[in-house]
């Protein structure tokens, strides 16, 4: 595959940035992880760094060759395509919101409202497979984190009326 000036003109966007700049945040928080010597402290973050580094780069090479497909031809196809980079604000606000409405209406329903935004945002056509996962996926983390994990979450309206 020749790489040419079309190609990096069409990989380097809004959302590539975005990517590259997650990317090296989740890289940054595996190398901070690497002086610390017990597993009980470094376990956790470390997987996170690497998780997300790997699902990074992944992306940015799945765009890449996404971009470099060719055509019968031999021609560089594209296809057209919204600009995403409106989908990226909108991840970053809807990402803000969930922060600041955390504490008011707690993990449960703050969690439940972000995944049905975001599966909106990027258009999850299995709306019953949407609700399911945001009504059983808070409820299955709220359990894992307070009872296994013995960490407090921020109560809300849900948690004072089912007492979790």
């Amino acid at each position: 595959m020749k790489i040419t000036k079309d190609h990096l003109k069409k990989f380097i966007d809004l959302d590539t940035v975005f990517s590259a700049a997650i990317t090296i945040f989740f890289l940054v928080i595996f190398i901070t992880t690497l002086p610390m010597e017990e597993m009980t402290t470094y376990l956790l973050p470390r997987l996170l760094g690497t998780l997300g580094v790997v699902i990074g780069l992944a992306a940015l090479i799945v765009k890449f060759y996404k971009i470099s497909e060719k055509g019968e031809k031999g021609e560089v196809k594209y296809k057209k395509e919204k600009p995403k980079g409106i989908n990226v604000l909108y991840t970053i606000l809807f990402t803000l919101a969930y922060f600041f409405l955390m504490r008011p209406l707690g993990f449960i329903l703050t969690t439940a409202i972000a995944i049905v935004a975001f599966s909106f945002l990027m258009k999850s056509r299995k709306r019953v497979v949407v609700i399911i996962v945001a009504v059983l996926l808070p409820i299955a983390l709220h359990l894992l984190f307070v009872s296994l994990l013995k960490v407090s979450l921020p109560q809300g309206i849900v948690e004072s009326i089912l007492q979790f």
